[in-house]
């Protein structure tokens, strides 16, 4: 399964951590561009190997060579993270194979922190539920606290993903609400997870769900160090907040959107970059990747990730009720949650442009418009959001500039504001030829915008409309205006051009069916000395008006119109 290489990036680096064999040589060759991180990663991977034979070296020895920690002997390394290292062990007295968990010695109190694991092994022991890990034991030997638990014989959900593909949506679900009644029976025992994620979720050999891997849990009242991926962190978690178990409800939704997307709603290559992410855009809704899935499963995936913690799922239990609803709807027949497989584009303008979706999901602009009529206050700041899309046969495909497009193609506008906003755009070809794509006469969609989002152009007699590339017409620039005000500069330039109609023809043999608007070919206005001159023209003239303290925005971006 390709990923897009910010991804590509979180999980070598997790491999790293987890003391994962890594081909370095494969990663390069499929990711050319990170070879100099990727040289840095392979540097990390050799301290921490060192570091970790160091540690296993002062464990004391037993008459077969074996390594003993307190009363287990100890065979492997099999694991590793920020808590400390995952060892194959065998308990003597029981006669059998346990995972031994050792914590690095704490850089606070160490006989508190003995005293706290000690205390979350005693509680870990308690939570008797078959989709938790089950605890054993625990310990103090030689300075170092450890747990030791049952031993899985099964990959976990992050090898699975990246081995077989996103899964199937029922699959998904039935694994989401096996981890749902998991935490529960965590958080019933005063226990916070802290790190629910792939790799710390396992399917055994008889396809139990397996919530593992204890070593960022916290006790409810806990306000320590943040630890855990965050990737799969809640914002509010990342920023500092207290552990609760409603943290944990919001991962088990990243996970839900990762089986799913083989991604994750928000990335970025550290914990300031994530988020920015949160701030800016709130997360990829999940029918961007995935725009086959049934609506009631994407947005119970994008309630489980928002943004905002009211719109969140607030309990374990919770969720799981929502997916059991989800799961048994038409008593599980639902060909939506049976097998789906997300296909690439199969022709070769579509393939340049996929490569683009996954390193950039959407052409996204967010910007504080400044201050409204009244004083500015923090609640009257507009969030703009302005993605062009690709209405491809395979599903519809974000485009960042210098995307290629053809004759036929339909695009439209995803945009997106927190209150009544007035959007306006335009394009201009290579040639010059200029045109109004919105608004225009007979939409049923007209400005000014409510709040929320919208596909422009917009509807005519209820039905969807896309615009249209009528023929071959080079760089193709786009300018998106917006102002919570009417802009009469603006209304009065694109009153003067030509509109958007859906009677204009295209020049190829492809039935297209009905749409609005070619962009290009159409001489509409003299042509101008460059690509997109009025537009730039345009843009640099609302930068003036914005200037003189007037609410507007812009974005202008260039695709390539050219036979495929």
């Amino acid at each position: 399964m390709s990923t897009d290489p910010d991804t590509e990036l979180l999980r070598l680096a997790e491999a790293v951590s987890d003391a994962e064999t890594v081909d370095w040589d494969e990663a390069s060759d499929a990711y050319p561009a990170l070879t100099p991180t990727l040289a840095g990663l392979q540097q990390l991977e050799a301290v921490a190997g060192a570091y970790r034979s160091a540690s296993c070296e002062t464990s004391d020895t037993d008459d077969d060579g074996l390594r003993v920690w307190g009363r287990l002997d100890v065979f492997e390394l099999i694991g590793a993270g920020s808590f400390g290292e995952v060892y194959r062990a065998r308990d003597p007295l029981l006669d059998r194979e346990v995972a031994l968990k050792l914590r690095k010695p704490s850089s606070d109190d160490e006989e508190a922190s003995i005293r706290r694991t000690l205390e979350e092994g005693r509680r870990l022991a308690r939570v008797r539920h078959p989709n938790v890990l089950t605890v054993h034991g625990a310990d103090v030997d030689r300075g170092r606290v450890g747990l030791w638990t049952e031993l899985i014989d099964g990959p976990n959900l992050r090898d699975i993903i990246s081995e077989h593909g996103v899964f199937e949506p029922a699959e998904a679900i039935t694994t989401a609400i096996a981890i749902c009644r998991a935490l529960n029976a965590v958080h019933e025992a005063d226990l916070v997870h802290g790190d629910v994620k792939a790799s710390n979720v396992f399917r055994d050999t008889d396809g139990r769900i397996v919530l593992g891997d204890f070593g960022s849990a916290a006790e409810l009242d806990s306000t320590g160090i943040v630890s855990g991926s965050p990737v799969s962190l809640a914002p509010e978690r990342l920023r500092g907040a207290a552990a609760e178990p409603a943290y944990d409800v919001y991962s088990v939704g990243v996970l839900l959107y990762l089986m799913l997307s083989g991604r994750y709603p928000v990335e970025g290559t550290d914990v300031n970059a994530i988020l920015e992410q949160h701030e800016l855009s709130g997360g990829i809704p999940l029918r961007v990747p995935r725009p086959d899935l049934p609506t009631v499963l994407t947005d119970l995936v994008d309630r489980a990730v928002a943004g905002d913690r009211a719109l969140r799922f607030t309990t374990a239990g919770e969720l799981e009720r929502a997916l059991d609803k989800v799961g048994v709807a038409d008593g599980g027949s639902s060909p939506a949650l049976k097998k789906t497989e997300t296909k690439p584009p199969t022709n070769r303008r579509q393939l340049r442009v996929w490569s683009a979706v996954l390193a950039m999901a959407a052409l996204a602009v967010v910007v504080f418009l400044g201050r409204t009529a009244r004083s500015p206050a923090p609640a009257e700041l507009l969030v703009v959001d302005a993605r062009l899309v690709l209405d491809a046969t395979d599903g519809p495909i974000f485009l960042e500039d210098g995307a290629s497009i053809a004759p036929g193609d339909r695009l439209y506008l995803e945009f997106e504001a927190r209150a009544p906003i007035h959007v306006y755009v335009a394009n201009e070809d290579e040639a010059g030829a200029i045109f109004t794509l919105f608004p225009v006469p007979g939409l049923d969609l007209e400005n000014p915008l409510p709040p929320g989002r919208h596909r422009l152009p917009g509807t005519i007699d209820g039905a969807a409309n896309d615009w249209q590339v009528t023929s071959v017409g080079g760089a193709e620039t786009f300018l998106v205006m917006a102002s919570p005000e009417p802009v009469a500069e603006i209304e009065e330039r694109l009153a003067a051009w030509a509109a958007a109609s859906p009677d204009r023809s295209v020049s190829t043999s492809e039935d297209s069916g009905p749409t609005v608007r070619g962009v290009g070919s159409m001489t509409a206005a003299p042509p101008a000395a460059n690509a997109g001159a009025r537009l730039a023209e345009l843009q640099q003239h609302l930068s003036a008006l914005e200037g003189r303290d007037r609410m507007l925005w812009s974005q202008r971006f260039v695709l390539h119109s050219a036979d495929d």
